[in-house]
């Protein structure tokens, strides 16, 4: 696969595009909340939370990489954290809450379902952006990797982590 980044780009630059990709995922989270049509595992958790703890999404868009992150570097995935890794867990669930601010909630049918196919075109083109800089993983990937790096297959120890997610989100 080609570096998508030229060779010698600066941090800012990189980081730059992190910040496009924490922008675009937590816009395209928020539109898949608002269609109301389901969300990703980890939206599962941060919705349940919001819900069972009565806290703001954003907020628990924020509690929940913490967690991972904590959790990823109990079991030794401190090589995997950079500030791109810090930026997600700062930065997208504030965007997360302003934009589910800004996007209305109780759409039309047909509108829900443009907000959802939006939603998922934003989330895959901001998880590209977060990726491309390799500033660090994000807070899942610092648990996954940590714990494939103890020995274990990353498919199985990825599905956990999100079947895990979406029945404690449950």
């Amino acid at each position: 696969m080609p570096d998508l980044m030229p060779p010698g780009s600066s941090v800012r630059r990189r980081a730059g595009v992190q910040l496009a990709g924490i922008l675009a995922v937590a816009t395209g989270v928020a539109s898949t909340i608002r269609a109301e049509f389901g969300v990703a595992p980890y939206d599962v958790v941060s919705t349940g939370m919001h819900e069972r703890l009565g806290i703001p999404i954003g907020v628990a868009a924020v509690l929940l990489p913490l967690l991972f992150v904590g959790a990823g570097l109990a079991v030794g995935g401190r090589n995997r954290v950079g500030i791109g890794t810090v930026l997600d867990v700062a930065l997208i669930g504030p965007v997360l809450g302003a934009a589910l601010y800004l996007i209305p909630e109780g759409a039309e049918p047909a509108a829900r379902v443009g907000l959802f196919a939006v939603g998922f075109a934003l989330i895959t083109l901001g998880i590209v952006l977060v990726i491309v800089p390799e500033l660090g993983a994000g807070p899942a990937e610092v648990l996954m990797l940590a714990i494939s790096d103890r020995g274990h297959a990353m498919a199985p120890v990825r599905m956990g982590i999100e079947v895990a997610s979406v029945a404690i989100g449950f």
